[in-house]
């Protein structure tokens, strides 16, 4: 700041003259300002690489249910469940097969009885022969051999007394079962029976008139078997000096005692009870 040389005011600057009186000072010129004073500039420290992060994977945002109704849980898989239940019918079903099969087998050349009741029927041809046929029907001049899980055995003979009159004849005695044929040992006692008709005969109630005891054909019987035939039939009785063996032209084919229309161990039960 500069002050006139002549009254001593302070000078406007760059005022050429006094403002207070007027004395000539010529150009006051503004006094210099102070250059800034700059500091050293200090060192940045070097920037540290960034270390590149392994992307993320994305994160599995659930489905939003929609308002109001409620999210229903997937069923749990059974088919490992369902596997044994199929496995286990399947076996079921195999061993019911098998039983089946097995109790409806007649006999078993293993065996020395028949699995059920058996009967095979012949009718005669002529005295040294005869012919098989089905023991479905009961029909005159007929035998049957029936033959029973207990080792029983039956035989019957049917046959016409009159035009008005059938008799069934019965016996018994016990069998069994040999390298494919059936042995049976037969008794010397028999019974007779006389009715209009064969079905009659277990239907009606017998009288002991109407029935009789008689000497059996005691002996042995002979029947080979072929499958669920009897092929052929021989017998040995005590007063013969041998074997009778009799042709069958055609083979007896086995049924079921269940199936036969003549049931001779029933007649004989009936027969017995007439006569008491």
């Amino acid at each position: 700041m500069k002050y006139c040389p002549n009254c001593g005011a302070e000078l406007v600057p760059g005022a050429k003259f006094c403002a207070n009186c007027g004395a000539v000072v010529g150009a006051v010129t503004a006094p210099a300002q102070p250059a800034p004073t700059t500091q050293p500039s200090q060192p940045q420290p070097a920037a540290t690489p960034t270390q590149p992060q392994a992307p993320q994977p994305p994160t599995a945002v659930p489905p939003t249910p929609p308002t109001g109704v409620a999210p229903v849980p997937a069923a749990p898989r059974r088919r490992g469940k369902k596997l044994w239940w199929l496995l286990a019918a399947a076996v079921v079903v195999i061993a019911a097969g098998a039983g089946w099969w097995y109790t409806h087998q007649l006999y078993n050349l293993g065996h020395t009885r028949f699995r059920q009741s058996t009967v095979y029927a012949f009718t005669n041809n002529k005295e040294d022969s005869a012919v098989g046929v089905s023991a479905r029907t009961a029909k005159d001049s007929r035998a049957y051999f029936q033959f029973n899980p207990n080792g029983s055995v039956n035989v019957s003979v049917l046959y016409r007394e009159d035009s008005t009159h059938v008799v069934a004849w019965v016996t018994a005695g016990t069998y069994r079962l040999q390298n494919g044929r059936v042995l049976a040992t037969m008794r010397d006692t028999g019974y007779g029976a006389q009715g209009k008709t064969y079905s009659k005969l277990f239907t009606e109630q017998l009288k002991k008139s109407n029935t009789g005891k008689q000497g059996g054909e005691k002996g042995v019987y002979n029947l080979t078997l072929s499958g669920n035939y009897a092929t052929t039939l021989s017998f040995t009785l005590p007063h013969a000096a041998k074997a009778q063996r009799i042709k069958v032209k055609a083979p007896s084919p086995a049924v079921p005692g269940k199936q036969a229309a003549f049931d001779a161990a029933a007649l004989m039960v009936r027969i017995q009870a007439a006569r008491k």
